[in-house]
């Protein structure tokens, strides 16, 4: 298949994932800078099942705070406008994902744990290294492969050949650009276009393997590029030194004092990906 005959495909998928409106409306509010407090949360109000995830999740042990919110307008006066954007984003994923049925040899917890893992990663990567916003990496991260969901799922010849691909022992990226007209972050690039979403956020799905300094944030992108590869090692140090090979020069460079430390903060890191994983996947089963 050719790939103007894919996108043609992709645009006339019918059950295409969609964000909640509270979601969409959450995102075009905050284009506006004056945008009120109180316009935001009864935004964020008119979905009552939306406001008790974000509790659920700004209270957990995921945020770590030390005072409890009751209240979307506590929670926004505390985390500030764009950290809870970025958890209204996170529960509304998993939400729409969660009406996906995906292909044969998809695992959505293995997808959710390693998703859970680059945006954490990403996070503390962030908090380090000042590349870019730790909370905008987070959410970038959680969100950087959701193309292979829509692959696997309206896609399901062309995932078997990428299956068949991984048999052979080389990445799901590389297997992809040998069997697919479009690889899973360009396709997540068209996802996160088609639900209005920032421009810094949908450059870092579509360009988180072939990095192009053109990218609305490229300092973002780099940290989500970053935080991908190093998430592996963090998972498995021995296969991590392999993966950590495909960094970007640049990022290699921004990230290289935190590899030098790696023991230092790995272990920590490891657990506070645990930790995140039982939240999420805890609301994918409910």
């Amino acid at each position: 298949m050719e790939r103007e005959a894919f996108i043609r495909r992709l645009e006339q998928v019918e059950d295409l994932p969609t964000l909640p409106s509270v979601a969409m409306e959450v995102n075009r509010l905050l284009e506006d800078e004056d945008v009120s407090i109180r316009k935001l949360t009864d935004t964020i109000e008119k979905d009552q099942s939306i406001v008790s995830k974000i509790l659920k999740l700004v209270n957990s042990a995921f945020f770590g705070l030390r005072s409890r919110v009751d209240n979307i307008s506590h929670a926004v006066t505390l985390l500030g406008f764009n950290t809870v954007r970025n958890a209204v984003l996170s529960v509304s994923v998993i939400k729409t994902f969660g009406g996906v049925k995906p292909g044969d040899g998809f695992s959505m917890a293995d997808f959710w744990r390693h998703a859970v893992a680059v945006g954490i990663t990403a996070r503390f990567l962030g908090q380090q290294t000042r590349l870019a916003s730790p909370d905008n990496g987070f959410i970038a991260g959680l969100l950087h492969d959701m193309g292979k969901v829509v692959l696997s799922a309206f896609f399901p010849e062309i995932f078997r050949e990428v299956l068949q691909g991984l048999a052979r022992g080389i990445s799901f990226y590389e297997a992809e650009r040998d069997t697919s007209p479009m690889d899973h972050a360009r396709i997540g690039g068209f996802l996160a276009r088609q639900w209005q979403l920032p421009r810094s956020l949908t450059d870092a799905i579509r360009c988180h393997h072939a990095v192009k300094q053109s990218a609305a944030d490229y300092r973002l992108l780099l940290l989500v590029h970053a935080a991908d590869l190093v998430s592996v090692r963090v998972r498995n140090e021995q296969e991590g030194a392999e993966a950590l090979k495909g960094l970007h020069p640049e990022a290699l460079k921004a990230v290289r004092s935190q590899l030098d430390n790696f023991h230092d903060w790995s272990q920590d890191l490891r657990e506070e990906i645990d930790t995140g994983c039982r939240f999420f996947l805890e609301e994918l089963d409910s």
